[in-house]
């Protein structure tokens, strides 16, 4: 019996070791395209309120002491995270997506869209240097960067898309 059990968890370990060891481009294209299909989605309820903002901060997140709008700093584990208010954008807007797009001094190593009638958003993941991305989410007005140098970049750019789609405003969603 102790032998069956070896034999089922011996394959079941490499499996998930292999699975942890996706390569930056893999995690990157699978990272985008959740995060885009995001917008489709109900937004997570605000938990978090910094200012005349509402935000949904899934769990480790912090705001940074001292952070208002229109830039507002995020802390998680080792990452900061800048998340860039807007007011002037509505919801449907494509500047910071165009601006990505224009920037000839961008590699741009995946990015994907979303446009809906009420909203456009998109994810993207940027070479920042040799070992290190940049990852960028947006909806309309408001956008979140953060550089990282670690294996979790679809997890982050998840978590990302979180925050930008739970964002409210005083006035409403923006």
């Amino acid at each position: 019996m102790k032998q069956t059990w070896r034999f089922l968890l011996i394959p079941l370990a490499l499996v998930l070791v292999l699975v942890g060891c996706a390569s930056p481009e893999e995690q990157a294209a699978e990272g985008v395209r959740q995060a885009a299909a995001q917008l489709e989605e109900s937004p997570e309820e605000p938990n978090e309120k910094i200012g005349d903002y509402s935000v949904f901060l899934p769990g480790g997140y912090t705001v940074e002491a001292g952070s208002e709008a229109p830039n507002i700093l995020l802390e998680k584990d080792n990452d900061t995270y800048v998340l860039f208010i807007n007011e002037n954008e509505p919801a449907t807007s494509r500047l910071y997506y165009d601006l990505l797009v224009s920037d000839p001094s961008k590699e741009i190593v995946e990015e994907e869209t979303n446009e809906l009638s009420d909203q456009f958003g998109f994810a993207a993941v940027v070479e920042h240097s040799d070992e290190q991305f940049e990852l960028i989410v947006s909806r309309g007005g408001v956008k979140l960067s953060t550089v990282t140098d670690d294996g979790s970049i679809d997890k982050k750019l998840n978590e990302m898309m979180q925050i930008v789609h739970s964002f409210k405003s005083e006035e409403g969603s923006k």
